[in-house]
């Protein structure tokens, strides 16, 4: 986490003064669920049944960037808590047409899909199955009650292995950002999300001045020229936070 304070979930309410506190356990996420067939496969397509309003995601040279009021924070952790979670299916999260808070002159809108590396998605079949969705079917995600536990020192200390595997993939194709991995790649990873919505409310309501950011690692820190070391940077938007 980068901490030029913190990060946390929606506050909708003031507790003397300061916004009370939140959690993600418990959280309900209203999405929609949309198949497409192609050739002999079905791929199963889960999207947020509420556009997001301000985040947008921007492509740069070296990093992705997010800037998300409390309502997008809060999707975007129930996102990646459920695509560690949904090895069969696809969450895709439409960024391209928000506010562009963090727009950049030469930064292109993206949108952004987290999956699971089982599923041996090939992107670029992503064009043809977002334009073959069957029609959305309501469906509510409840995070769970102990979303992104600690992990033990040794799963920490396995990064630095040469045979460690559960970093997080990442490519692009047709305007999309797709974040790729195992379960422990994105729980790895979690407590940023879950700071995201449990902290940076507060911290936010203490410290308005403060900027509030997390960066998730992706790719493969060294030399690996298929997928690179880089991060998704989710800033709290100054004007919509």
């Amino acid at each position: 986490m980068n901490d030029d304070r913190s990060a946390s979930h929606p506050a909708p309410t003031m507790t003397s003064g300061e916004e009370a506190a939140m959690r993600l356990a418990g959280l309900r996420w209203e999405t929609t669920v949309s198949e497409a067939r192609l050739g002999p496969t079905t791929h199963r397509v889960i999207q947020p049944a509420r556009a997001f309003t301000h985040a947008t995601l921007h492509l740069h040279d070296r990093y992705a960037g997010i800037s998300a009021d409390k309502t997008d924070a809060a999707a975007l952790a129930a996102a990646w808590w459920l695509a560690a979670r949904s090895p069969r299916s696809i969450v895709h999260l439409p960024l391209r047409s928000g506010s562009a808070c963090d727009a950049h002159d030469d930064a292109r809108p993206h949108d952004l899909v987290l999956l699971h590396r089982t599923l041996g998605f090939r992107t670029a079949d992503w064009k043809a199955v977002r334009g073959a969705l069957t029609r959305p079917r309501p469906h509510t995600i409840e995070v769970g009650p102990e979303p992104f536990p600690e992990l033990p020192d040794v799963e920490h200390h396995r990064i630095h292995h040469r045979e460690f595997n559960d970093h997080l993939r990442w490519r692009t194709a047709a305007d999309t950002l797709f974040v790729i991995g195992t379960r422990t790649a994105f729980d790895r990873q979690g407590h940023l999300f879950r700071a995201l919505v449990e902290e940076a409310p507060a911290d936010r309501s203490r410290y308005p001045a403060t900027h509030w950011c997390i960066e998730v690692d992706l790719g493969r820190k060294g030399t690996d020229r298929r997928n690179p070391s880089m991060y998704l940077h989710v800033e709290c938007c100054d004007r919509h936070w």
